[in-house]
């Protein structure tokens, strides 16, 4: 099973480290936006936590900025908690990354590091978790480049 998700990563990507294993985390969200029959406008939205390997990823770090536009692939689970502040179950979407796609800069960024970081990430390459290939993005795609990996 693959899950995708297309939406804004809500901070920056933290590096996080357990038992001698580092990992990369980010949150992506997809808000969905309408009117209900009162007319009034109404806003949902719908997070999903992100977690890849950290050598895998690595290079990509510096672009996962909150407010990037990204997709990310990989594998769904779901962990369920109790709130208790309200004591309703909770259920966390997660996502084991496979891939991830920069999109576009955050919205509104006046921020020139992070332009600078989405044009880097045009030209540095990455390792792609899922086939172990070094990629690069080329357009609008990552794809693979045989000259990065001699």
């Amino acid at each position: 099973m693959e899950l995708e998700i297309i939406g804004n990563i809500g901070k920056d990507a933290v590096v996080i480290e357990s038992n001698g294993n580092k990992s990369i985390a980010f949150n992506v969200g997809e808000t969905v936006r309408y009117k209900n029959k009162e007319g009034e406008r109404i806003e949902k939205t719908t997070w999903v936590k992100c977690y890849g390997k950290y050598e895998y990823l690595k290079n990509v770090i510096p672009y996962l900025l909150r407010g990037t536009y990204v997709q990310v692939k990989g594998v769904p689970s779901f962990h369920m908690w109790k709130n208790e502040n309200t004591k309703n179950m909770q259920v966390d979407i997660r996502c084991t990354i496979d891939k991830v796609k920069l999109l576009s800069p955050k919205k509104n960024d006046s921020d020139e590091n992070n332009k600078q970081n989405v044009e880097k990430s045009k030209t540095e390459p990455f390792v792609d978790n899922e086939t172990g290939e070094i990629m690069t993005l080329i357009g609008d795609e990552f794809a693979n480049n045989d000259e990065f990996s001699s």
